[in-house]
């Protein structure tokens, strides 16, 4: 047994964004009071205050996309811009009194488990040194920018930047311009920066499967009837949330063309008349393998004369431009939408080193495992928001995210009951786990062969979650005797002393 110590804090949470904000909220209701957040920038919001690219927008609808204690009865769209959606964490942040427990500019450098002790040291990059008895990790996936790999980039005089780094202010008006990708964040660019450009080439590897986006301006009455009808909220996001989850089927298999696949390709005949560009735009992979993308714009953007569609390879980049193995085209500005790191572990810095020196970011590295995408064997009193098999293709991260922070609740009140001083997932547990994961995902679209950001090198799918939602909600809402090892305390004083 280890002897008793207290850490400066019961939980310190890493970044200020969806999964963050929400744990803070569950904590301080839960009468938590000595917990920290731990955020690299200067202001909450995480995905949705880095993201400031022209047309940025939530692709789910924004009722369900926000969380079920704290519905916005004012959203201006049926899919809410960025700054709305990063408006309301603000929001939240201030009206559930978190933004006291927020060290602002502390990016976690690593974090390691002090076996003796049973709780973990923090160190930032500025050099402060936090011990907390839990970590619970915010950070998401989609907040490492993944940057193309082509040769002599650095030799390009113009103007290029990530979407995710898109500068402030930045006037685009009569330049010449290039967007390389074809992701959720460039059909949103795209038909946003058309209009001001000279000319705009859209380098395209794959073709993205595109479903219109049925979105729509909020009426006075309407957001009257959300603002002062009881359930009004509750009852648009019950029918919202089964809505989307009714298209789950569609994804289970992969024998057959889907409704959705047949609404895509009509909205592509009727926008695109032109067979040969119409040819370019058709997806060559099934119908969801990877992420199937909203938007009814992008396509009226993609056959304005001034632009052009770009499917060669891009071979090498100079000072003036892009050369592909057929063409050349100068430019002024390069604009990568290349997505982010979700299953290369070695490009997260954040270094987190678990029980006996292992470290996450190898156990993660040939294929990313943990128990209900929460907990990882090896790492006690540590927990993953948005990790591994939870992600989505079909409904809203933000339901994932409660069901996970219910689910680390129940561990932290388990562990305040028994008296103990930390929690570990069993081998058993976390193995069992993997295998289910695996079976399930056999005859799945997302297993039928494309290569997307779904699945990791060795082409396993270890980020979608493959089954409904309402079955992940039933396995995280309860603890099941022996997938957790609880380590007992000397003395009778509970360490979760805050609860």
């Amino acid at each position: 047994m280890a002897s008793f110590e207290s850490p400066d804090f019961d939980v310190l949470i890493i970044g200020s964004g969806f999964s963050g904000i929400g744990m803070a909220i569950a904590l301080k209701q839960a009468k938590f009071q000595t917990f920290v957040i731990l955020e690299k920038a200067q202001g909450v919001g995480g995905t949705w205050r880095d993201n400031t690219y022209p047309g940025c927008a939530c692709d789910v609808p924004s009722r369900l996309y926000s969380y079920s204690f704290a519905p916005n009865p004012n959203w201006s769209e049926v899919f809410a811009p960025q700054a709305e959606i990063k408006a309301y964490l603000e929001d939240c942040a201030e009206r559930y009194d978190i933004l006291d427990h927020v060290r602002f500019g502390s990016e976690v450098a690593d974090a390691k488990y002090d076996d003796e002790l049973s709780f973990w040291r923090v160190r930032t990059s500025n050099g402060d040194e936090i011990s907390a008895r839990i970590v619970v990790s915010g950070q998401g996936a989609l907040h490492i920018p993944k940057l193309a790999s082509i040769d002599g980039i650095k030799d390009f005089e113009g103007d290029h930047f990530h979407s995710a780094s898109w500068p402030e202010n930045f006037d685009l008006k009569g330049r010449k311009v290039g967007v390389v990708g074809t992701g959720a964040s460039a059909i949103q660019v795209v038909p946003s920066i058309a209009p001001e450009v000279s000319e705009l080439v859209v380098f395209q590897r794959n073709a993205p499967w595109i479903q219109p986006k049925p979105n729509w301006k909020i009426g006075k009455f309407a957001a009257w009837c959300f603002a002062n009808v009881p359930f009004a909220n509750s009852i648009s996001r019950t029918l919202l949330y089964w809505l989307l989850e009714s298209r789950l089927p569609a994804f289970l298999s992969n024998k057959s063309s889907t409704f959705g696949e047949r609404q895509a390709k009509k909205q592509l005949r009727r926008q695109v008349k032109d067979e040969a560009l119409r040819d370019k735009l058709l997806p060559r992979e099934k119908f969801g393998c990877k992420r199937v993308l909203l938007s009814s714009d992008y396509y009226p953007a993609i056959v304005q004369d001034h632009v052009t569609l770009e499917t060669d390879s891009i071979v090498h980049v100079d000072a003036q431009g892009i050369r592909t193995d057929q063409s050349y085209h100068k430019l002024d500005t390069i604009i990568w939408c290349t997505g982010f790191e979700v299953t290369d572990a070695a490009a997260n810095p954040l270094r987190i080193v678990g029980r006996d020196g292992r470290v996450l970011q190898d156990e993660m590295q040939e294929t990313a495992k943990a128990y209900l995408g929460i907990s990882v064997e090896g790492f006690p009193n540590f927990f993953m928001l948005m990790g591994p098999h939870t992600g989505l293709g079909h409904n809203s991260m933000i339901y994932m995210i409660e069901c996970q922070i219910r689910h680390v609740m129940e561990v932290v009140r388990a562990m305040h009951k028994n008296g103990s001083m930390s929690v570990e997932v069993t081998h058993a547990a976390q193995e069992s786990f993997e295998r289910e994961i695996d079976r399930k995902m056999i005859g799945t679209v997302w297993a039928s062969g494309c290569q997307s950001w779904y699945s990791d090198a060795s082409g396993r799918i270890t980020t979608i979650w493959p089954d409904h939602t309402f079955k992940y909600r039933k396995r995280t809402r309860r603890l099941i005797d022996g997938d957790y090892e609880f380590e007992q305390v000397k003395t009778p004083e509970p360490r979760m002393k805050k609860l």
